[in-house]
């Protein structure tokens, strides 16, 4: 805005669009992984072209993230946890968050396929991506399992899916009260943003990690996983 009383605003436009208010030719905006210049950041960088920046950043990621499951935040939800009307999973729920797994990697560009679990499918940069990853066997919980008709034992339960805050991972079964185990997924090292090892820490930790440890109520802190959308239920003292 040229007014400067007003606040500044953003906006999503295509990349198209952005070359074209730029002056780039139709030859240059096809060939944008050349046009367009990095920025620069913390490390430099400033002046290089995009792509082979991008084609290094992806290369970081590599291959050994493909079969992680993950969650990316959809860009029309102005990066907030806020429900997006536009966001239709298979089940007919809207969300921001788009679950899904990495499928592919193609070491010319650096971006990652990512199969998500409405059945669409992109090519996109994980390092720009507001994401984060899942455990392996990761599926919401369908219920508390039943006793059988006849009598007899019911089948124990399965690791129970939990959210707190940012944080997704699974509540383990068993062990004593105040000694509750959650299990989640996280990069191994900073360098290697791609490899993934499994974490077990107390829910109280879990609760903490999530941004609610000043409740000190990891059971209203820690939500269930709703069937079908990932997106978060009720809390799991109540259920």
């Amino acid at each position: 805005s040229t007014n400067p009383e007003e606040a500044p605003s953003t906006t999503a436009i295509p990349l198209a669009s952005f070359l074209e208010r730029a002056g780039c030719s139709s030859s240059d905006i096809a060939d944008w992984r050349s046009t367009l210049l990095f920025a620069g950041d913390d490390a430099g960088g400033e002046g290089q072209p995009f792509g082979g920046w991008a084609k290094r950043r992806g290369a970081q990621w590599g291959k050994q993230c493909v079969g992680n499951k993950l969650e990316i935040l959809r860009a029309d939800s102005a990066r907030t946890l806020r429900v997006s009307k536009d966001a239709v999973h298979a089940s007919g729920s809207t969300c921001s968050w788009r679950p899904g797994e990495v499928v592919s990697f193609d070491p010319e560009t650096g971006e990652h396929g990512v199969a998500f679990l409405d059945g669409s499918e992109v090519s996109c940069f994980l390092f720009l991506q507001t994401m984060r990853w899942l455990l392996d066997a990761f599926e919401p919980v369908t219920g508390v399992p039943e006793v059988p008709a006849a009598g007899g034992i019911a089948i124990a339960m399965p690791p129970v899916p939990v959210a707190c805050g940012g944080m997704r991972g699974c509540l383990l079964p068993g062990g004593k009260r105040g000694e509750e185990l959650v299990r989640y997924a996280a990069p191994r090292a900073a360098a290697t943003p791609g490899v993934l090892a499994e974490y077990v820490v107390p829910a109280t930790e879990f609760e903490r990690l999530g941004g609610k440890g000043t409740a000190k109520k990891w059971r209203q802190s820690l939500r269930l996983v709703a069937p079908g959308t990932h997106r978060q239920g009720g809390d799991l003292g109540k259920w």
